[in-house]
Formats: C-alpha cells, structure tokens, sequence
C-alpha cells in the first residue's frame, strides 16, 4: 500500500506540501486508475493499481496533511496489510528541492503528517519516501502552502516526480534495501 500525503482541495493541489499526493495520482493515471472514495465512513481515497510484479493500492488520504493519522490506520485495516508493505510519500524540507530519500523507518523529522501517522501507528517502523522541497527562508506554513515556480513544475513534471514514481516501484517489486542502495 503506497500512500501519497497532501491536503484535500484543489487550491492545494500544486502547493509544496502535495508532492506525496502528485506522485499517488500519477501512479494511478498512469494505471489507466482512479481514486475513489473507500467507503461511506472512510477516511481515505483509493485504487489498485496492477504492475507487471505487484499490486498495489494507492491511498489518498482526505484529512488534512497534519492528521493524516486516522486515514492511514483506516486503510491499513481495512486493506489488511502490514507495516513493512507500506510505504508514505511525503514532502521534506529539509531536502534540496528534487532529491528523494526513502527509508524503512525514522522519525517524523518535523513533518506533521508524518507525526501524525506516527502517533496513530504507535511505530516509527513503517518506510516512506521523502521529496525534498527546498528550506524555506521565512515562515515554513507559508512555504509548505506556496506554489512551485514555474521552472520547478517544469524540473517536477519531466524529472522529479518520474523518479519517486520509479522509486516506489523499486520499492514494490525488489524491496526497501534495494530501493534506498538505488535512490539514496
């Protein structure tokens, strides 16, 4: 289960903090996909999502980044799957902007979504993929909510986003150390 963190909304669509999101979807279209609602109670967005070597499902939680928590332990449940067969996408800014770091566990490193999972998994031991969006020079709230300049949609469309949607196949179809030797 792969899982793409960002805001509802299509004000947000674009902004920093829904790289997690951006690269969930493209996943999904590229499957010939589309997220739909789990359920009538759910928390969460889905699709399978059929590789030549796995399947997947794509989750997109509806919480807002900060709570994505609930979503994510909704969909574990619901899906049955465990810990090591999860992997979060999510924004870093702590990262330069394009460089993709993935993980088989770690602190949330300051990410509130990542927090929040974190407290609701009762675990740290869960792997994600982080995207690096660039250190903000002033307020991080503000940042994280910003667009992306016009060059930097350009460098995520052609080179960035393919690279994290390769990297979670990587992940997928020969395993979290595989994935970390070739993208770390």
């Amino acid at each position: 289960m792969i899982v793409g963190l960002g805001n509802p909304g299509r004000s947000y669509l674009h902004t920093r903090h829904n790289i997690g999101l951006r690269v969930i979807r493209k996943i999904v279209g590229d499957a010939g996909g589309n997220l739909k609602k789990a359920g009538l109670l759910s928390k969460f967005r889905k699709a399978a999502v059929d590789w030549e070597k796995e399947k997947i499902i794509a989750v997109e939680p509806l919480t807002y980044i900060n709570v994505s928590g609930p979503a994510v332990v909704q969909a574990l449940k619901k899906f049955g799957i465990s810990l090591e067969n999860l992997l979060v996408i999510c924004d870093d800014i702590n990262l330069q902007f394009g460089t993709l770091r993935i993980r088989s566990k770690g602190s949330s490193g300051g990410h509130k979504g990542l927090k929040s999972i974190i407290e609701n998994l009762l675990t740290e031991n869960f792997p994600r993929l982080r995207i690096g969006i660039g250190k903000p020079s002033g307020d991080t709230a503000e940042y994280v909510l910003s667009l992306f300049s016009a060059q930097e949609e350009e460098i995520l469309e052609k080179v960035v986003i393919p690279k994290a949607v390769y990297a979670v196949r990587l992940w997928a179809e020969q395993g979290i150390d595989r994935a970390m030797a070739e993208i770390n």
